[in-house]
């Protein structure tokens, strides 16, 4: 019973966190990206590429970690396993959040360098 109620709650955040933060990033994004690429069709394409290959990664993870869930034998153990595995989660949307902000910092940086 614990094993599949903490695999259910785990997957039900962890998806949920998963699309909506992906979401934001795709529609706040564009603004972002529009300032970088003057081409707004282009834009798009890239931020459409950027959202299909977060959402795989993410998915992919969640997936992954699936496979490597302890045995839940109470409740304790049950809330800690989830928080535990939603921390990775978060910590990967962060970090990815992270590496996408620097590299259009950092883009945007030599572009107008380069002007």
């Amino acid at each position: 019973m614990f094993q599949i109620s903490s695999l259910i709650i785990y997957l039900t955040i962890s998806f949920y966190i998963t699309v909506f933060v992906g979401y934001k990033c795709y529609k706040i994004g564009s603004i972002f990206l529009i300032n970088f690429v003057e081409n707004e069709q282009i834009c798009h394409s890239i931020n459409q590429l950027l959202l299909v290959g977060y959402y795989l990664l993410n998915l992919g993870y969640i997936a992954i970690s699936v496979n490597s869930w302890p045995q839940i034998e109470n409740w304790s153990h049950l809330f800690y396993t989830v928080s535990i595995k939603l921390s990775n989660i978060l910590f990967i949307l962060c970090f990815l959040h992270f590496v996408n902000i620097l590299t259009i910092y950092i883009s945007r940086k030599k572009q107008k360098i380069n002007l």
